[in-house]
């Protein structure tokens, strides 16, 4: 599944159908993800399963210890909640066309 956003400009694509062993990923990166660093998690996860990233102001494995730029936490949160929201979704019935 594709994900773009405009501003900042930022592409990325994680499968429609995961894998088990995509799926353990996240689930593994997101583990804990009620307690202090829920969000943090989250984009854990989300990288966790990514099959491919574009983003003009944050790179993918850039140290987030040392961004200040929010911007780049903006696309973090729309990344998370997204890939959250994907996953959450697998089983859901498709539509009919």
């Amino acid at each position: 599944m594709e994900f773009i956003k405009d501003s900042p400009r930022t592409r990325f694509v994680v499968p429609d159908r995961p894998t088990a062993r995509q799926q353990l990923a996240y689930y593994s990166a997101t583990a804990g993800a009620n307690g202090n660093e829920y969000l943090l998690r989250l984009w854990q996860g989300a990288k966790a399963i990514m099959t491919e990233w574009e983003c003009e102001s944050l790179p993918k494995d850039a140290d987030i210890d040392e961004i200040t730029d929010p911007s780049a936490v903006d696309v973090m949160l729309w990344v998370a909640l997204k890939v959250k929201m994907h996953i959450q979704g697998l089983e859901d019935i498709p539509k009919n066309s």
